[in-house]
């Protein structure tokens, strides 16, 4: 699966880049950027063990809102 082929770099990378999309979708409806903190895990922090057939589920985007300062 997809989940195996990539590397840790590559896969970081990816997940960065997936998190700032959301960002930048973010902040066109309105959210202050400063309010937005983004982070690429890649293999790290994942839910599902990568063998089993729930390791899609690793492949997200969190969103956590900060409040206001």
């Amino acid at each position: 699966s997809p989940v195996h082929e990539r590397t840790n770099g590559s896969a970081r990378a990816l997940s960065y880049d997936r998190a700032q999309t959301v960002r930048q979708y973010l902040i066109s409806r309105g959210i202050a950027p400063e309010r937005i903190e983004v982070k690429g895990w890649g293999g790290k922090h994942m839910l599902y063990d990568e063998n089993s057939p729930a390791a899609r589920r690793n492949i997200r985007v969190e969103v956590e809102v900060l409040a206001d300062q």
